[in-house]
């Protein structure tokens, strides 16, 4: 047998092909010599298919760096974050049972996307009045309108969410999903947001009136629908920019820089025993609460052609804390013994109310001290409640004088 065929089989314990049948060899003692080629021509991709799984086996069994065991170990702690992987995005239990109730309403109402729902036609206030008097039937399995034109937890709204609890609990049980169980108030959440944004894509095709009072044409209505479907489309890009590690990793950098300056600027005042250290510490639960999220995003501009300057984009849900900010940023400007000389030097932000608003979701949770009266007070009630989520903590804000 050649040497070359030795190694090989010395190698990966291959079974080698048999030689050609000799002559005076009987058909039962030899295989035929087409099977035998065949095998010989087979045996290099064998022994390197056979490589290549075993260094891949090899591969999987080397230890994960020490962030990623410790991420795993988190999830896998959560009870709430069972996950699974579809065509390589990595889905959340949550995700999946979105896609469960988006699925629900598709065959519900017979549309492929939301703005199939402009056309759907919701119960009159009359018949929507009538059942909640109880002289009327309300919805059905046979009768799914969504009331759109009134209040989203009316009654009438109420008795279809849980119409569409039943047909959602029948589909868990019939496809066996292989998810978390979930209380029946929490699909039914799932089930009201989701109505709830039909409802507002309905209600963008209904006409509006115009500045001199008179309902819109249809033109006007068609004009209006394509510019919200442009800017909903800008919006998609910049989120999508942004996530892709851009913004959100300026944000996060930009909170830790804030958090390590309170820290550093609270250390010093405590050891001097400060009058400002209450400031400081209020400073901090404030920078605390509203997170990298509350952040401000950036545009990076260039003044008298030499200096570059950061213009601070406006959110208009958050309270005005600029001057608060700027206190903080001002540790950072002006160079104190906690910081190293050494890296780029901070550059300029300036904030304005001419500068771009930023089109960034407010952050939910937040005590109403932290969102700005007039937006506020321009949100609905349902907006307020089930959307932002406000939460009832009561957070006292102080005026803090600025010495100069």
């Amino acid at each position: 047998m050649p040497a070359e065929e030795d190694e090989r089989d010395e190698e990966c314990n291959l079974p080698l092909p048999s030689p050609p049948r000799e002559r005076g060899q009987s058909k039962e003692d030899s295989e035929p010599e087409e099977l035998a080629r065949l095998r010989t021509l087979m045996m290099p991709m064998l022994i390197e298919a056979t490589k290549y799984i075993l260094q891949e086996e090899g591969n999987s069994r080397r230890p994960k760096p020490r962030g990623e065991r410790k991420l795993r170990r988190q999830r896998m702690n959560d009870p709430h974050f069972w996950s699974v992987t579809v065509s390589g995005s990595h889905l959340t239990s949550t995700h999946m049972l979105q896609a469960h109730v988006r699925s629900l309403f598709k065959d519900a109402y017979g549309i492929s996307s939301d703005d199939d729902f402009l056309v759907h036609e919701p119960p009159s206030p009359r018949t929507v009045q009538a059942y909640s008097r109880s002289t009327g039937n309300g919805p059905t399995p046979e009768d799914l309108r969504l009331d759109t034109q009134g209040k989203l937890d009316s009654d009438w709204n109420q008795k279809l969410f849980h119409v569409l609890l039943q047909r959602l609990r029948q589909r868990r049980d019939e496809e066996n999903w292989q998810l978390p169980q979930r209380s029946d108030a929490y699909f039914l959440d799932m089930i009201r947001d989701r109505a709830k944004r039909l409802r507002d894509v309905w209600r963008t095709s209904q006409p509006r009136a115009t500045i001199d009072g008179h309902p819109e044409t249809a033109t006007q209505i068609e004009e209006r629908m394509l510019l919200r479907t442009s800017t909903a489309l800008k919006k998609a890009r910049h989120r999508t920019r942004r996530h892709n590690f851009i913004d959100a990793s300026s944000n996060g950098k930009k909170y830790e820089r804030r958090a390590s300056v309170i820290g550093s600027v609270l250390t010093a005042k405590k050891k001097e025993e400060a009058d400002d250290v209450y400031i400081w510490e209020w400073l901090s639960s404030v920078l605390e609460l509203l997170g990298e999220d509350g952040m401000s995003s950036e545009e990076s501009g260039i003044e008298d052609i030499v200096n570059t300057v950061y213009r601070v984009k406006i959110m208009v849900w958050r309270r005005d804390i600029d001057r608060e900010l700027q206190i903080i940023d001002r540790q950072r400007m002006i160079g104190t013994q906690a910081f190293s000389a050494q890296g780029s030097k901070p550059v300029p932000r300036i904030r304005s109310k001419t500068n771009p608003i930023s089109d960034r979701a407010p952050v939910r949770g937040l005590p109403r001290a932290f969102y700005d009266d007039e937006w506020f007070q321009q949100q609905d009630e349902d907006y307020r409640s089930v959307t932002l989520t406000v939460s009832k903590e009561k957070f006292r804000w102080l005026d803090i004088a600025v010495r100069h």
